[in-house]
C-alpha cells in the first residue's frame, strides 16, 4: 500500500516481468520506474503506437521531468548555435546591432526581456531567425540605436550582450547565410568508448557529410501538444480570434504559427520523398538551391541536377512555387491539413 502517484502499479509490474523471465526498461534514476516510450510527446504517441503497435500510457514522473530538464536538456555547453549574419553592420545608423550569447531562453524571450526592459515595442526590435532553447547560441538582435547602452547594461540569467555596433536598418527574418551548430557527442554514464567506436562515429560523420541526411523540423516547432501548429491552421482558416494575443505580440506569433503550418508541410513532403529515395535528388519542378547557396529558383524539365539540392516547400506569397510532379505532392500535404496554396 502506499499514496497515489507513488508507483506502485509500475513496481507490481516490473516484479512481475522479473518473474516471468521477461525483459523491461525503465528509466534511469527515476524512483517511479517510468517506462521510456513515456519520453514520447503525446501529440506524437499516436503515430509511434500505430507504427510500433504497442499502446503508451502515462506520462513520465515530477522526478524524471527535473532531471530530464536539469541534468540533460540542461547541459547547453553540448549544443552551440552561431548565426552566420547576411552582411555586417556598418558600423554607424539609426539601428544598435547587439551581438547576443542565450542559455535556455528562446529567442521569443530574449525579444521580450529587451522590450520590457527598454519600454519598446516588439516590431522595433529585429531578428534574422529563432535560435533553440536548450543551447548556447549566439545571434544579432536590432533594436533602436538610442537605448544601445542600456540594452548592454540589461540583467538577465542566460543572456548576456557581447558586443555593440551600429546599422543603417533594422535586422529583418531572413537577414542571415544560415547557422553553425557544434554538438558534442560523448559515452553514457559509465561506458567508456574504444578506439573502434571512435573510428566508427568518425566513419558515420564522414558519410552524413557526403550524403547528408533528411532534415525534418523537430516537435518543438509545433508547440506543446501540436497548440502552434493548430493555431497556424485556425489562422488561415479565419476561425483565430483577433484579440487572441497581446496587441505587443500579436506580429511575432502570427509569424511563429505561420512559420509551424510551413515545417508540417515540409515534414510531410519529406517523409514521401524519403520512402521514394528521392529526399536528396533534385527532380524536375523541384525548388532547388546550389549546393553551398542560399537563393531558390525552380528546376525545369531537361536541366543538368548536378551541384543542386531540393530546397522543400515553405509555401507563402513570396516563396518561389514548384511545377509538375513535385507540385501534386505537396498540394497533398496541404491537403491533409485542410489548407492550400492562395
Amino acid at each position: 500500500m502506499g499514496p497515489v502517484g507513488a508507483g506502485k502499479s509500475a513496481l507490481t509490474e516490473h516484479i512481475k516481468k522479473a518473474l516471468e523471465g521477461k525483459k523491461y526498461y525503465t528509466l534511469k534514476g527515476d524512483p517511479h520506474r517510468g517506462e521510456p516510450l513515456q519520453l514520447i510527446p503525446r501529440s506524437l504517441r499516436s503515430s509511434v503506437e500505430s507504427s510500433l503497435n504497442v499502446k503508451i500510457d502515462g506520462d513520465i514522473s515530477p522526478v524524471a521531468r527535473h532531471k530530464l530538464l536539469n541534468d540533460y536538456a540542461g547541459k547547453y555547453e553540448d549544443f552551440e548555435v552561431e548565426e552566420l549574419p547576411l552582411y555586417q553592420p556598418s558600423g554607424s545608423g539609426d539601428h544598435a546591432w547587439l551581438w547576443i550569447e542565450k542559455r535556455g531562453l528562446t529567442t521569443q524571450q530574449v525579444i521580450a526581456t529587451f522590450g520590457e526592459a527598454l519600454g519598446i515595442r516588439a516590431v522595433d526590435i529585429g531578428v534574422a531567425g529563432q535560435k533553440d532553447r536548450w543551447a548556447v547560441t549566439r545571434q544579432f538582435v536590432s533594436i533602436p540605436g538610442r537605448f544601445a547602452t542600456a540594452a548592454s547594461a540589461i540583467g538577465r540569467s542566460g543572456l548576456r550582450v557581447l558586443n555593440v555596433s551600429f546599422h543603417k536598418n533594422k535586422l529583418r527574418t531572413g537577414h542571415l547565410q544560415g547557422n553553425r551548430f557544434a554538438l558534442r557527442l560523448a559515452p553514457a554514464d559509465g561506458i567508456v568508448w574504444t578506439e573502434a567506436d571512435r573510428t566508427l562515429v568518425q566513419s558515420r560523420l564522414e558519410q552524413l557529410q557526403a550524403t547528408g541526411f533528411p532534415n525534418y523540423y523537430g516537435v518543438q516547432r509545433f508547440g506543446r501538444g501540436g497548440g502552434t501548429i493548430q493555431d497556424g491552421l485556425r489562422l488561415l482558416r479565419g476561425r483565430l480570434p483577433k484579440d487572441y494575443w497581446p496587441e505587443n505580440q500579436s506580429r511575432s506569433m502570427t509569424r511563429l504559427v505561420l512559420n509551424a503550418v510551413q515545417s508540417g508541410i515540409f515534414n510531410l513532403v519529406l517523409a514521401e520523398r524519403v520512402v521514394a529515395n528521392t529526399a536528396g535528388t533534385p527532380q524536375p519542378g523541384d525548388v532547388v538551391i546550389r549546393q553551398g547557396g542560399i537563393k531558390p529558383f525552380l528546376l525545369t524539365e531537361g536541366r543538368d541536377n548536378s551541384g543542386f539540392l531540393p530546397a522543400g516547400p515553405l509555401p507563402g506569397p513570396e516563396m518561389v512555387r514548384s511545377a509538375g510532379s513535385v507540385l501534386q505532392s505537396e498540394e497533398r500535404a496541404l491537403g491533409l491539413l485542410g489548407t492550400g496554396w492562395r
